[in-house]
């Protein structure tokens, strides 16, 4: 198994670095609090904890930010803060079985 998870990040946000490695990693928390997947799929994953953050069109993002993946806004620690969508950490897919949804793969990595 090829198991990655998969964060989207809105890069149209200026962020300082620190802010925005707070917001993904809050989303991190959130995930590993998530009883979503099975016993077997999260021991597979723990073995490489691969994350894959990468750049994603605010469309994108408000597709995905659905209530089955975790969904971190700017207002999330400061509530005077607008209510932009930071990130999105859409979960675990196994990319040898090419489970990545074709809309996820045409994206490029993260990086500032």
């Amino acid at each position: 198994m090829n198991l990655a998870m998969y964060i989207l990040v809105n890069p149209n946000l200026k962020l300082e670095k620190l802010e925005l490695a707070k917001l993904v990693s809050s989303s991190l928390a959130r995930f590993y609090k998530n009883k979503t997947y099975s016993e077997e799929l999260m021991s597979d994953y723990m073995v490489s904890q691969k994350k894959i953050i990468l750049k994603c069109p605010e469309e994108i993002l408000s597709k995905y930010s659905t209530n089955e993946n975790i969904t971190i806004h700017s207002n999330t620690f400061d509530k005077s803060k607008s209510d932009d969508i930071v990130c999105v950490n859409i979960g675990i897919f196994d990319r040898d079985k090419n489970e990545v949804p074709d809309d996820i793969k045409k994206l490029k990595l993260y990086s500032r």
